[in-house]
């Protein structure tokens, strides 16, 4: 119960502290502006990757697309572990052009439900979006039950 109460109160941090980001960007945006911003849309901003053995690696591509009427690049895609990593371009990319953000999380020494929030911060209109990877790391043992 007490892991609930973690994770609960993690993520009510991260999802503060991403609108609160977003809140400053969106300002700084604005100023000496001509109103023109990239705005990064996602297909998916969550993934579930269900059960996988640990020991396994898993990928996937969150595929986004430039919605805004300026160019968009991204700054920085953060992992919150050495356990995930990611591959991008920062672009730019133009109005209407799409890209691929790959996140690939290795689920050695893992086990148990995971949840991987991964900050994107970018040049446009919202300066930080959070994707998430969520599922469920399980033994040999258990997968042979």
């Amino acid at each position: 119960m007490k892991t609930i109460y973690t994770f609960l109160l993690l993520l009510f941090t991260v999802l503060n502290y991403s609108g609160l980001c977003a809140q400053i960007g969106n300002g700084m945006n604005t100023i000496g502006s001509t109103g023109a911003t990239g705005i990064l849309e996602f297909e998916e901003k969550e993934f579930d990757f269900g059960k996988v053995l640990q020991g396994d690696t898993v990928r996937h591509i969150y595929r986004f697309k430039n919605t805004g009427t300026a160019d968009l690049e991204i700054l920085r895609v953060k992992t919150g572990c050495e356990c995930t990593s990611s591959n991008w371009k920062p672009g730019p990319y133009k109005m209407g052009a799409t890209g691929e953000i790959e996140i690939i999380f290795s689920t050695k020494d893992k086990s148990g439900p995971q949840l991987k929030g991964i900050v994107v911060e970018t040049n446009g209109e919202k300066r930080v979006e959070i994707i998430k990877l969520t599922g469920e790391v399980i033994g040999r043992k258990e997968a042979e039950e």
